[in-house]
């Protein structure tokens, strides 16, 4: 592999090819990362329902209009499920366990909801 130094190709020792390598690999996922997931996968859950977001559909649970309660009683219970499910395995990884693999394998882990008809 080479460098330009001056504008001349000059080969680069096994240090720096290595150092090279090193910057093109993505850092693994931080604590944030798979939260941010988790938030952006239950907003997008509650906006397939035509919600704004997770807590304006949560904030329906007890509306007096009876298919919005009733789609906030199947969200709420569900969003409960998913973050238990993620803080179980992210207080794993913390504890010196696996990490998932990466956000969005921890989020196609989780349970999908299931809306009322």
């Amino acid at each position: 592999m080479f460098k330009l130094v001056n504008g001349e190709p000059v080969e680069m020792t096994a240090d720096e090819v290595a150092e090279f390598e090193a910057s093109r690999v993505p850092p693994p996922p931080t604590l944030d990362d798979y939260r941010r997931a988790v938030d952006s996968h239950v907003d997008a859950v509650a906006q397939s329902r035509g919600y704004n977001n997770a807590v304006a559909l949560a904030s329906y649970f007890n509306s007096t209009v009876p298919d919005w309660a009733a789609e906030a009683g199947a969200f709420v219970p569900w969003r409960d499920a998913v973050w238990s499910q993620v803080f179980d395995a992210l207080a794993t990884w913390q504890g010196g366990g696996e990490a998932p693999e990466s956000p969005a394998a921890l989020v196609a882990s989780l349970p999908a909801i299931e809306w009322p008809s």
